[in-house]
């Protein structure tokens, strides 16, 4: 008894009137689809096919050449995106940090996206690879790829802490251990989310949403990928604008000294530090 795999015979063992076993033959460092079949000769010579085939496809390990980012908190979970080539939509992928395995979703034949494992600190290798199907060391070969597991990161103060209801107001999040991502932002209450900027390992940036309240306080945190990227809440307070109506007096000498009443709205006196600005 033969099996065949499209034109290529490889011997059966029959273990019993219900199954048997063979080994697929090597097809090249190429994807294929072949016709899977069960060929039994007679005692006579004849050669008699099963009735029907099968589908049997081959394939290639998947190529990996970078990890974006390639650092990350060793508590796990940081969405990354995993480049390389060969990856298919019709199997179950899986990143491989070290010897630790996810789940990876396909994005494109190029790229896959997967959380990263909880790990100790140091540096692992990472790979594709295919579910339930080992690839010898020669076929798995991938240019080295690398990922840091690093301290979880810290955010201890925010400046200012406060700022208008119009937004816009760009805050500083001062921290340590901060690590660029591509869905890092900054979470303010239940407004809107703005994107944050990794701007060294101690300092993220971003922008106030607006508010639709006159006075409110909101707790900000850092997330990535909308979960918690550090487990600390900070507050932000909005407050409005103040607006000016009119000066007394609206002119004095060059030399200084002229006290200035100012009449206006919203100034908020003992709630904070006020100065008067007198030109840019």
């Amino acid at each position: 008894v033969d099996c065949m795999f499209g034109s290529r015979s490889v011997r059966a063992q029959v273990l019993s009137d219900t199954s048997l076993t063979c080994v697929s033959p090597n097809v090249g460092n190429m994807q294929s689809t072949e016709k899977f079949s069960v060929v039994r000769s007679t005692n006579e010579g004849d050669i008699v096919e099963s009735s029907n085939t099968l589908e049997l496809s081959f394939l290639t390990a998947p190529l990996t050449y970078a990890v974006v980012p390639s650092y990350g908190s060793a508590s796990g979970d940081t969405p990354v995106i995993v480049l390389g080539a060969l990856m298919s939509p019709h199997v179950n992928l899986v990143c491989e940090f070290g010897t630790k395995r996810v789940d990876a979703k396909w994005l494109n034949a190029s790229a896959v996206r997967c959380n990263t494992v909880k790990s100790a600190l140091g540096t692992v290798n990472v790979r594709v690879a295919v579910k339930n199907i080992p690839f010898n060391n020669n076929e798995a070969l991938s240019l080295q790829t690398h990922y840091t597991f690093v301290p979880r990161p810290t955010a201890y103060q925010i400046r200012p802490t406060l700022g208008s209801t119009r937004g816009g107001t760009q805050i500083y999040v001062m921290g340590s251990n901060f690590f660029a991502s591509p869905t890092l932002t900054c979470s303010f209450g239940d407004l809107t989310t703005s994107p944050a900027l990794v701007m060294n390992r101690s300092c993220v940036t971003c922008f106030t949403p607006s508010s639709s309240s006159s006075s409110s306080e909101v707790q900000v945190s850092l997330l990535v990928d909308g979960t918690n990227y550090t487990n600390e809440e900070l507050s932000f307070r909005y407050v409005v604008d103040a607006t000016i109506h009119h000066l007394e007096p609206t002119s004095g000498p060059s030399g200084g000294g002229t006290a200035v009443s100012v009449v206006g709205e919203n100034f908020r006196m003992g709630s904070m530090e006020t100065l008067c600005r007198f030109g840019d």
